[in-house]
């Protein structure tokens, strides 16, 4: 009787952590567009440009 109720919170337990974790990866994705839109922002407004920040970018270095 014991064990079920351990086996039930420690499912419980697994549940809610998923659940977190996915919470928290839909927020960080939200983060990082977040982040590259405001880098465009201001590497437009410096360039005065809306294809020079686009690829300074997407440049790659070798």
């Amino acid at each position: 009787m014991n064990s079920d109720i351990t086996a039930t919170a420690k499912l419980l337990v697994c549940l809610i952590m998923i659940g977190t974790a996915t919470l928290l990866a839909g927020y960080m994705k939200l983060a990082f567009v977040t982040a590259i839109v405001l880098v465009y922002m201001v590497l437009a407004s410096q360039f005065n440009s809306f294809i020079q920040p686009f690829i300074i970018m997407v440049a790659q270095p070798r």
